[in-house]
């Protein structure tokens, strides 16, 4: 084990600049005479974007302007086919929780939308429910109930008066 030993050139040292003209790399320290290769915080290639010179792709592109919505919280939405509810057993009352423990939902969905593609053949309860005119008319059809879920109206402020 005492013989073990690097094979050769497999481990290069250090190359130590900046330590006065003895060391045989002081003064430029290997960087040459004034110019971007010699300033600090250069990095690879003259900084971001730089491609040899010709125009940045950022500065190629068109500003973004306007307003963009950041809606912060948005509320996913589970969109579930009637075809893929057969798989619930006839008289349960559907919700997320009972959707996600089908994999119906993810665990990030907070509501859940029935649509109405294909046929179901159960009879299902579902509360706080969204769901297309056709997917209700197939709920009723196959003897379920369905809570729909309202979508609440949004006041209307009142105007301001001016008032001299």
């Amino acid at each position: 084990m005492d013989k073990i030993t690097q094979p050769e050139g497999s481990k290069k040292e250090k190359w130590i600049i900046g330590r006065g003209m003895g060391s045989g790399s002081g003064r430029r320290c290997g960087y040459g005479h004034k110019g971007a290769k010699n300033r600090s915080g250069r990095g690879k290639g003259y900084g971001s974007g730089f491609e040899g010179g010709q125009t940045k792709l950022f500065r190629r592109l068109p500003k973004i302007r306007g307003w963009r919505n950041q809606d912060v919280n948005p509320v996913r939405v589970a969109e579930v086919k009637l075809g893929q509810l057969n798989v619930i057993p006839a008289g349960t009352d559907v919700t997320i929780e009972v959707l996600r423990t089908y994999d119906l939902a993810k665990k990030t969905d907070q509501a859940y939308k029935i649509l109405g593609t294909g046929e179901i053949t159960v009879s299902l309860n579902f509360k706080k429910a969204k769901a297309t005119k056709s997917a209700v008319d197939a709920i009723k059809n196959a003897g379920g109930t369905i809570e729909i879920l309202e979508k609440k109206p949004l006041e209307k402020k009142a105007k301001k008066t001016a008032s001299k």
